[in-house]
């Protein structure tokens, strides 16, 4: 039964109640779903015994996951880039295999977690698009792609963002339709040990804790809550998690010194390279590897470092946009992770073949990128004036996905041009931004739903899934491993 506006009038709740209310989908709907699912975790699970858990900082992470696993008090020393909670999960698994297969075994779990990832994304679905065809395309789109595929099972901090994020805004949307005040309260509860938890593994969920803490706000504006019930949940829900946060922070100083986060902006991306589109950027239709030179370029000195080889296409201080960066590193190997690679180099090796796929890849999936881009603009602008001064006109499940998005993603957009090889250390892969490009994705689907037109609806939804199931079946023939274990 829908809640009676708190101010006792009449209620309007019961219209936007209607409105952003989860849908009811079909059974079939569900075993689609679920079939997808599982075929992406068959191409993964064939690039677990590739070796594609040995992605970035693979050497570090799985060395401090050992030394953990012989002593666990060794997570808390701090020593390498990530919280110590993800330590504890690798050191778990490689003390209960005795280091037998330890490292295919962290990206099975790592393959599990993020598998139940996706069917949460999509019942988080139901709540943000109406059309079942238009569901089934986003998880399609989701389970496909690449950035998504390669970083569920890696062995980094990366893989073991998504269930979280997932949990963090099933819960608020939980809470929003909870008629119980005593029931919102336990799940207040559970979200602010899920943040307490997730801090411990990511500390990009910093960013987390500020978007649950804004719409707490929003809910007492449109009165949902009452304000004692607010700081009930402000204790419970923001307070921990942010004291976790920062003695975390204020104890991992060799972590924080490398961040290179500088009060003056080195610009190494500047700001005009994160909002513009640059004359270089046409070369990143041709899906160039993430190591691959400049040519004719000289090696850069030799230095107190050693020869630093040459300049790299990719790394190189403002020679892309930020947006380029992101569509060639989302859609393709650009580490090449999943590619075969005998020698198990840092960068790997890719054939003629897959790089010949990658580039048709990055060229047809740009309709994706521009429409994330659109629809993220367009729910902004008609919606952000609603969000500060009239909440109550905006649905609240637009605006827990927009704010969750959003404050992942500007945590690390905003500060890039601050940060000291923002380029050649890799700070711009979306990786860093994986559950907000994933929640971009739903808004762009949303965005779709509402928009396509009533006459050419039915035909314009089986065109986009169309477009999709060839994009996802163009992504597995790069991603599917070839070789022996």
């Amino acid at each position: 039964m829908p809640r009676k506006n708190l101010s006792g009038g009449p209620t309007d709740d019961q219209i936007s109640r209607q409105q952003w209310a989860p849908k009811i989908s079909s059974a079939r709907e569900r075993r689609v779903v679920a079939v997808m699912i599982c075929l992406g975790a068959i191409v993964s699970a064939d690039a677990i015994l590739h070796h594609g858990v040995m992605g970035q900082d693979f050497s570090g992470n799985y060395s401090v996951a050992k030394a953990v696993s012989e002593d666990f008090r060794n997570a808390l020393a701090f020593t390498y880039t990530n919280p110590p909670a993800f330590y504890f999960l690798g050191a778990l698994i490689i003390r209960l295999t005795g280091g037998v297969h330890d490292i295919v075994m962290i990206g099975i779990v790592n393959l599990l977690i993020n598998s139940g990832a996706l069917w949460i994304f999509y019942r988080l679905s139901l709540y943000l698009i109406d059309s079942a065809a238009l569901r089934v395309t986003a998880v399609l789109l989701l389970t496909f792609l690449p950035v998504r595929m390669i970083h569920s099972v890696v062995f980094a901090g990366d893989a073991l963002t998504m269930l979280p994020i997932c949990g963090v805004m099933l819960a608020l949307l939980k809470m929003q339709d909870e008629p119980s005040a005593r029931r919102r309260i336990w799940l207040a509860a559970g979200l602010g040990i899920l943040l307490c938890v997730s801090v411990c593994i990511k500390y990009t969920f910093m960013s987390t804790i500020v978007g649950c803490a804004l719409i707490l706000v929003q809910m007492v504006r449109r009165r949902t809550i009452e304000p004692k019930e607010f700081m009930i949940m402000f204790m419970i829900v923001v307070l921990p998690a942010s004291l976790i946060a920062l003695v975390q922070i204020k104890t991992h100083k060799s972590f924080t010194n490398t961040l290179n986060l500088k009060g003056t902006m080195p610009n190494q991306m500047s700001y005009r390279t994160l909002f513009s589109i640059k004359g270089a950027d046409k070369y990143i239709l041709t899906a160039p590897p993430y190591n691959e030179p400049i040519p004719n370029v000289p090696r850069i000195g030799t230095g107190e470092k050693g020869d630093l080889g040459p300049p790299y296409e990719l790394l190189t201080e403002n020679r892309h946009g930020y947006l380029a960066l992101l569509h060639l590193a989302a859609f393709t190997d650009s580490i090449n992770i999943f590619q075969y690679d005998p020698t198990d180099d840092y960068f790997g090796r890719r054939n003629a073949r897959n790089q010949r796929l990658m580039a048709l890849a990055v060229k047809t999936a740009l309709p994706i990128t521009l429409g994330c881009v659109a629809s993220i603009a367009y729910l902004i602008i008609f919606n952000l004036p609603a969000l500060i001064f009239a909440p109550t006109r905006v649905r609240p499940n637009l605006e827990i996905a927009l704010v969750l998005s959003l404050a992942w993603f500007l945590n690390i957009f905003l500060f890039l041009p601050f940060v000291d090889g923002a380029c050649i250390g890799g700070y711009w892969t979306p990786r860093l931004i994986l559950p907000a490009l994933l929640l971009f994705v739903l808004l762009m689907f949303h965005v779709l739903d509402r928009l396509l037109p009533g006459p050419w609806r039915t035909f314009a939804i089986r065109l986009i899934l169309g477009y999709v199931t060839l994009q996802s079946a163009l992504h597995v023939s790069f991603l599917w491993p070839w070789g022996v274990f």
